[in-house]
């Protein structure tokens, strides 16, 4: 595991640990998160990475998945392999900023959720059903728009190269 420490465009300082990668995929990633550390969510302390072995289990078309611990403000970066194929700085990076979204969109979405728990007819499961469906489709949607966007404006500029010695390394196990 190597754990990183970086700082956000308002200069606060971000976790990173990355887990289970080789040398050339930490490479990559840290190319991508160069990008992507100046526009993290001033709430985020901790990302974690994990590069996992098998295909996503209900899909095999998922590149990534990301969960976020919001009271803790941490999010959990799941990699697959396909993410890999081909190993691909600017195409990476471009599923990284996917899962950065949805990270972002996260307070927004606890509390839509919390509406949904609260607010749906719990005596009509079809109804709930369609509601549920509908909310996920409409944040999938976003997510794809923001994303789109965000990678024009992150793309038109400069970007703040940061080499690897520029990280703070807090501790490095490559067992």
């Amino acid at each position: 595991m190597t754990i990183l420490n970086s700082q956000t465009f308002v200069g606060k300082p971000v976790t990173l640990n990355l887990n289970g990668f080789d040398e050339s995929q930490e490479t990559i990633l840290q190319q991508a998160m160069d990008r992507l550390i100046p526009i993290s969510p001033a709430w985020l302390n901790q990302l974690n990475f994990y590069q996992i072995e098998d295909e996503h289990p209900s899909d095999g078309t998922i590149l990534m998945d990301v969960s976020v611990d919001y009271p803790y403000r941490f999010a959990t970066i799941n990699i697959y392999p396909r993410a890999w194929k081909p190993r691909n700085v600017e195409r990476f990076s471009q599923h990284l900023l996917h899962e950065f979204v949805h990270i972002w969109l996260e307070p927004c979405c606890r509390f839509s959720q919390h509406l949904l728990d609260n607010c749906c007819a719990k005596n009509d499961p079809a109804s709930e059903q369609v509601i549920r469906s509908a909310y996920q489709d409409s944040i999938e949607s976003l997510v794809s728009d923001l994303t789109v966007l965000l990678n024009q404006v992150i793309s038109e500029a400069p970007p703040k190269k940061m080499s690897v010695s520029e990280y703070s390394v807090i501790d490095q196990n490559h067992g």
